[in-house]
């Protein structure tokens, strides 16, 4: 069962492209949980800023 944080992770998702969102919902739910943002800058990798630091 989802909690509180993956649920919300997986619907800020759901506003992405097919593509990206693909890869977002593969992301492990202890990743999902500790999310703050998930950053999408031009020219850079997509990176998701965490409580433990930020992944690309």
């Amino acid at each position: 069962m989802e909690n509180n944080f993956e649920s919300r992770f997986d619907s800020a998702a759901r506003a992405v492209c097919d593509r990206l969102r693909k890869y977002l919902c593969l992301l492990p739910t202890d990743m999902k949980e500790q999310a703050q943002e998930i950053r999408f800058r031009v020219n850079q990798p997509v990176s998701i800023c965490c409580t433990g630091g930020v992944y690309f």
